[in-house]
């Protein structure tokens, strides 16, 4: 594979001078990131190529034998070039970036460094970012270099068989220490206590299980796991300082033989994480056709913002697409992301997310492209015959042209739990589409689509009416519905009526009205021309939440319904459940007040390792992923047990009520990102477009980017499984 489609032919050497509580509250309401701002952005870069002989006694593994660092070859371009593009497009002054290299391995040049990169230098510059830093300011930390895992010296964090993750400095064989997860936790935790605003990007393995490479391809990994020492145990005086920032805390969950999901940085809070690798897989660096080294993430990265640097980016959609590309080359890498991922990429302000399936593969005959592969499947609601227009990776997150050009149309023809294989209607020439082109809903099969009916209450009038509106709606909003006429006797999804106060009314399948419509929502008067477009939105918003609702795996047989448990240990005021006290189910919910915990225990009982993520169904017909944060899905080995506290809260439009949340638990054998889901509650969305039918062809496209579910349940299919709770929040004065 040639990494040097984005370079220039210069020298390596011309090259190198330039180059865990869930808080169930409604999404925040995004805005644009500011573009005149008085911050200040502060970087710390390091690079370890090479890492120095023992000159003292070498690092021993867990079986005894020495550890060996083989230098890597592009783990100082990775940062001379982040460097370059720092400086010359994001803002960052020189006199702000601190930057820890070692010589290049091949001895070629010499790169500018503020010193080499030991653990005590690291250490000194993460220091002098929370010295120099004023709140609100930007800080980015980006490593190249080994991974590494040791034995951990916190045992009462991670029990006594647990495995600490760290970063190899270039002396760690040479009486240097490793720099361990949590102590970069703990920097973490200082740098958003000062609320500054973090963006990490980790360049390595996370793990110890990596093989060495040879060849054009190597590991960013120590395969041993080093056997810590006496001298490697924290003091006391550090052990308090974590526990006086809120880690190590007596409520904190410990399990014996945790490796990397207990890992103190996976479920960060205010900072994004930008890491090369799951659990298990190995961070690669390539060789391209000129013989330059690149690591994967880092180039990848650096190739999309290239691609449009003064735009903004969320960390979220820009994971996309470097994941992608990665995937395209090696598919045991799955780049992996946390926290606050809807942030704009080492930037100000939340970018509204855009949920959207993409190509993930190209296949070619004869010079042509004839073929993609989607990362939208069974689960996501994906099936044969859907069509999909292919749009370019660089669109706009929130400002894609709906005139644009499109690429190619795309016919679904084979569809497997996590993604799907589409042929082109037309050949197009190779390199027009590539691994993270947007594919945008055009239609649906008319035996998949909802189906939406009249109740003879609606007149002749009104029904034109509604009509005329659904005829001005764009294609790809009316995709998955259709509208029977009064002669068809075809099951519906939904029945559209008028009440006594002439108003719209939504009737499910069996005549029942739909609950929390109105209020908080806008009546919708029958006779008012404008209310049968917001009827149409909001028809298209409910049957998209109804089928998240309805997802499960209906195989009987699937022996992945016995793959984990969900059990419910109790209820609580206090978040570490000191007062815990058992939760009562009464009509299919647990009942719980306004900010009571609710303590959920997932077990794994399956052969091998899983893959969680959790959604919540709002009362307001809104999903979002509550955990993990930001990340796509939270690893569980075989028999771990994990504790998720959801902290329950009736929104503020529905105070004085009860409200019923669903929580869906989902897990599959591999890492599978599902954020496609999430929907946006029914309020937010039609207050964005003030009462009225969308006029903006903009916002249709982007609504276009969003999954096509089905008109019933997911095939079955035995590679994912799902388990739900319901839990009813009530205010306490309505307490029983």
């Amino acid at each position: 594979m040639n990494l040097s489609s984005s370079h220039s032919s210069t020298t390596k050497a011309q090259q190198r001078e330039d180059s865990k509580s869930v808080s169930v509250t409604a999404r925040p309401n995004y805005h644009e990131p500011r573009t005149k701002t008085m911050v200040n952005k502060w970087v710390v870069l390091i690079g370890v190529d090479v890492y120095e002989g023992p000159k003292v006694e070498t690092k021993k593994d867990i079986l005894g034998k020495p550890i060996e660092y083989e230098c890597l070859h592009g783990a100082v371009l990775d940062i001379m070039q982040v460097k370059e593009h720092l400086i010359k497009h994001m803002g960052v002054k020189k006199c702000r970036i601190r930057t820890l290299l070692t010589a290049p391995w091949d001895g070629e040049s010499t790169c500018p460094s503020d010193g080499p990169p030991t653990y005590d230098n690291m250490k000194l510059a993460m220091q002098w970012v929370l010295d120099k830093a004023k709140e609100g300011d930007l800080v980015y930390f980006h490593y190249s270099g080994h991974g590494a895992q040791a034995t951990t010296v916190y045992p009462t964090l991670k029990g006594n068989q647990g495995l600490d993750e760290a970063l190899a400095p270039t002396d760690a064989n040479n009486g240097g220490k490793y720099l361990r997860d949590v102590e970069i936790a703990l920097w973490l935790k200082k740098v958003v206590d000062r609320k500054l605003q973090a963006t990490i990007v980790l360049d390595c393995c996370h793990s110890g299980s990596a093989t060495r490479g040879s060849g054009r391809v190597k590991f960013r990994g120590i395969p041993q796991t080093y056997k810590s020492t006496e001298a490697d145990k924290p003091s006391s005086i550090f052990i308090d300082e974590l526990l006086a920032h809120g880690i190590g805390r007596a409520d904190d969950e410990v399990h014996e033989g945790s490796i990397l999901k207990d890992s103190v940085l996976l479920e960060p809070q205010g900072y994004a994480l930008l890491a090369a690798c799951q659990a298990r897989q190995s961070a690669r660096e390539y060789e391209d056709s000129k013989g330059i080294w690149h690591g994967a993430l880092t180039f990848w990265l650096l190739d999309t913002l290239r691609k449009d640097p003064s735009r903004a980016r969320s960390t979220r959609n820009l994971y996309r697409r470097v994941s992608s590309m990665i995937q395209s080359i090696y598919s045991d890498q799955l780049p992996l992301i946390g926290g606050a991922t809807d942030r704009a990429f080492f930037g100000i302000g939340d970018i509204a997310p855009v949920n959207f399936i993409q190509v993930t593969k190209i296949y070619t005959s004869g010079g042509k492209v004839d073929c993609v592969d989607l990362d939208g499947g069974t689960l996501h609601g994906v099936d044969k015959g859907f069509k999909y227009g292919i749009f370019s990776s660089t669109d706009e997150e929130n400002t894609v042209d709906v005139s644009g050009e499109r690429l190619a149309v795309v016919e679904v023809i084979e569809v497997t739990q996590q993604k799907s294989k589409a042929k082109l209607d037309e050949p197009v020439k190779k390199g027009m589409i590539e691994p993270g082109c947007k594919a945008v809903l055009l239609s649906v099969p008319p035996k998949l689509q909802f189906r939406i009916g009249f109740s003879n209450e609606v007149s002749a009038e009104v029904e034109r009416l509604f009509l005329q509106a659904w005829n001005t709606v764009p294609t790809q909003r009316r995709a998955r519905m259709r509208v029977l006429a009064r002669s068809e006797r075809l099951p519906v999804t939904f029945i559209i009526s008028v009440n006594n106060a002439e108003n719209f009314e939504i009737l499910d399948r069996d005549g029942v009205s739909l609950p929390n419509l109105e209020p908080p929502l806008s009546p919708l008067p029958a006779k008012d021309p404008t209310s049968s477009m917001r009827l149409v939105y909001r028809l298209e918003h409910l049957a998209l939440f109804n089928m998240v609702k309805a997802l499960e795996n209906p195989d009987e047989t699937s022996a992945m319904r016995r793959a984990f448990e969900v059990t419910i240990l109790g209820k609580s005021i206090r978040r570490d459940f000191s007062d815990i006290a058992p939760a009562k189910e009464h009509n299919g919910a647990y009942d719980l007040n306004h900010e009571e915990y609710l303590r959920v225990q997932v077990n794994n009982t399956w052969k091998q390792k899983l893959h969680l993520v959790v959604f919540d169904l709002q009362p307001l017909y809104g999903v979002t992923q509550v955990y993990p944060s930001g990340g796509d899905s939270e690893p569980l080995d075989k028999d771990q047990t994990l504790v998720v506290p959801l902290r329950m809260k009736i929104p503020g439009n529905f105070e004085g009520t009860a409200c019923v949340d669903t929580f869906k638990f989902i897990v599959t054998p591999e890492p599978t990102p599902l954020a496609v889901l999430e929907l946006e509650d029914l309020c937010d969305a039609e207050n964005a477009r003030k009462g009225s039918g969308s006029n903006n062809p903009l916002q249709d496209m982007l609504d276009g980017l969003m999954f096509g579910l089905r008109n019933g349940r997911c095939e079955p299919i035995d590679e994912w499984a799902i388990k739900t709770v319901n839990v009813r929040t009530r205010e306490i004065s309505l307490r029983r």
